[in-house]
C-alpha cells in the first residue's frame, strides 16, 4: 500500500503469529519497544469475550527493495488488536442438539484462539469440560497418542490443515466413523479423509 508516497507492507493474522514478527510498536509517543505481556492479556480479555481476534502490523517498503516474504519476517511494527463478533447461530445450536440426541459425539476444529474456541464451544453445547487441545499441542503426538487423546478433547483450536487431517485419521482408528463439514479449501484435505465429506457453502472446499 502506498501512504502518503511511502510504501508499506501490511500483515495480518493471528495474533501469536503477528507478535512473533514484531519486535516494536506504534504508540501515541512514536516507535517504542513491543510489550509482549500487555498485549497477551488484551488477547485473552477479546477472547474470553468470544471474539475472535486479529492483529495488525506493517513496515516500510523501500522502493528497489525485492519482496521476499523469507527475509525482514522480526522488522514488523505492530499496530494493534481487532475483534470480530460471530455469534453461533440457532440453528447451529439446533443441529448440535438433534446430533447429540441420535448418539453422534460432537467435535469443534477451529483455527480460532483457545480461549475463543472454548467460549463459543459452550454456547454451542460442544465440550466434556477436558479443555482445549491447539494444534501445536498436536504437532507433538504421536499417531498413538492421539489416536487415544482424539477421545478425550471435543474441541481443537489453532489448527491447520494437516491437523484436521490428523484428527479424522486419529478418530478412524478408534473403529469409529467420522463425518467432516467444511468450508474452506483448507478442509478439503480432512473432508476427503473423512467417512462422510460433508462439503458447504457456494464457494471453498
Amino acid at each position: 500500500n502506498i501512504i502518503e508516497g511511502k510504501k508499506y507492507l501490511l500483515l495480518k493474522g493471528a495474533p501469536e503469529r503477528v507478535l512473533k514478527f514484531s519486535q516494536h510498536q506504534l504508540t501515541d509517543s512514536g516507535i517504542n519497544p513491543i510489550s509482549r505481556d500487555d498485549w497477551g492479556k488484551k488477547i485473552d480479555r477479546l477472547a474470553e469475550e468470544g471474539e475472535r481476534v486479529i492483529a495488525l502490523a506493517y513496515k516500510e517498503w523501500w522502493d528497489g527493495e525485492e519482496l521476499d516474504p523469507s527475509q525482514g519476517l522480526n522488522e514488523y511494527i505492530f499496530l494493534g488488536l481487532t475483534g470480530i463478533i460471530d455469534p453461533p447461530r440457532e440453528e447451529a445450536m439446533a443441529a448440535i442438539q438433534e446430533c447429540k440426541e441420535a448418539g453422534i459425539n460432537v467435535k469443534m476444529i477451529t483455527g480460532d484462539h483457545s480461549v475463543t474456541a472454548r467460549v463459543i464451544a459452550e454456547k454451542l453445547g460442544i465440550g466434556n469440560n477436558n479443555g482445549v487441545l491447539t494444534g501445536s499441542e498436536i504437532e507433538k503426538m504421536t499417531s498413538e497418542d492421539l489416536k487415544d487423546q482424539v477421545l478425550e478433547y471435543d474441541i481443537f483450536a489453532r489448527t491447520e490443515p494437516e491437523h484436521k487431517l490428523r484428527l479424522v485419521e486419529a478418530i478412524q482408528e478408534n473403529g469409529l466413523l467420522c463425518a467432516m463439514t467444511g468450508d474452506g479449501v483448507n478442509d478439503a484435505p480432512a473432508l476427503k479423509k473423512a467417512n462422510i465429506g460433508i462439503a458447504m457453502g457456494i464457494k471453498g472446499t
